[in-house]
């Protein structure tokens, strides 16, 4: 099995998964602001299902058309892992009815806008990634997404047990 049936594969299981969580709980995730959060972060989910095999799929192809497919691509798993971690973040303070501190609040949300302006950087400057020959490539910036989506996750867990 190549690569791109490999890509296929994995995305459109995740995809599968997904709506099935999604269509056999409409009933359950139509109420609450913490369950329409859920929601949210299945869809982006998805479309990072997407994009991700958009981006495989037009990957080394030349032309304009293929270029701007794998700048959007790229730019938007970057930016869609992070909006999962802040939008775990809320589900998490709206599900336990915690709070967060403000100045971690503060904090995260100027890592959060700092990276959406690399990547708008990156479409001028490659700071993030770079596409040489239509070919995705990283560069040194690309471990400020990593590092947010883990304070996220990180965030999440502090403030579950700062409920208990």
């Amino acid at each position: 099995m190549d690569i791109l049936s490999t890509v296929y594969t994995g995305n459109a299981i995740g995809v599968a998964l997904l709506l099935t969580l999604i269509l056999g709980n409409t009933s359950r995730l139509s109420g609450d602001r913490d369950l329409r959060t859920l929601i949210k972060i299945m869809f982006i989910a998805i479309s990072g299902c997407v994009m991700d095999a958009v981006s495989y799929t037009v990957d080394g192809h030349s032309g304009a058309v293929y270029t701007a497919f794998i700048y959007i691509s790229n730019s938007w798993l970057y930016f869609a892992n992070m909006l999962v971690g802040k939008l775990w973040v809320t589900f998490v303070v709206d599900h336990i009815k915690v709070t967060m501190e403000k100045r971690t609040r503060v904090f995260l949300n100027f890592l959060f806008y700092f990276a959406v302006a690399c990547l708008i950087i990156n479409v001028f400057y490659p700071i993030v990634f770079e596409i040489k020959d239509n070919v995705y490539d990283r560069k040194f910036l690309y471990f400020i997404f990593v590092l947010i989506a883990g304070l996220y996750m990180a965030e999440s867990i502090v403030l579950h047990y700062r409920a208990k």
